[in-house]
């Protein structure tokens, strides 16, 4: 019933040391609707060649981080439509972590960064 959207301004989740073994993610409508109809800031509807990603930064609770874990909302010309899991079980940068942080790429961007919506719904985030 509740979930939580995240967008590109920053937003981290606070951990404090635990092992994040996944979420499950969704494109969120305001972006959905700027995939299929466009908008005066995007453009134009996506067409096959178009794609667009959520990028996950996990950050240690030592040492330097710099992994990053990528998430495709749009590609090929279709889009998530549903409710889908992100394992991150096997995935030793999210062990131990302090916070993940978050951020978006697109084929539709300029200099100061992409013009589709950048959000993601976020729900269930299982920790360890």
């Amino acid at each position: 019933k509740n979930f939580c959207v995240v967008q590109t301004y920053g937003e981290s989740i606070k951990v404090n040391g635990a092992t994040v073994k996944g979420f499950w993610y969704t494109t969120s409508t305001y972006t959905v609707n700027s995939i299929l109809n466009g908008d005066n800031y995007a453009g134009a509807p996506f067409d096959n060649s178009d794609w667009f990603k959520c990028v996950l930064y996990p950050t240690p609770m030592e040492g330097n981080g710099g992994a990053r874990f990528e998430i495709d909302l749009a590609k090929d010309g279709d889009y998530v439509k549903e409710w889908k899991y992100c394992d991150l079980s096997n995935v030793a940068a999210f062990k131990n972590v302090k916070e993940i942080s978050f951020g978006f790429e697109g084929s539709r961007s300029n200099d100061y960064g992409v013009l589709t919506p950048a959000y993601i719904c976020i729900d269930d985030i299982e920790v360890e």
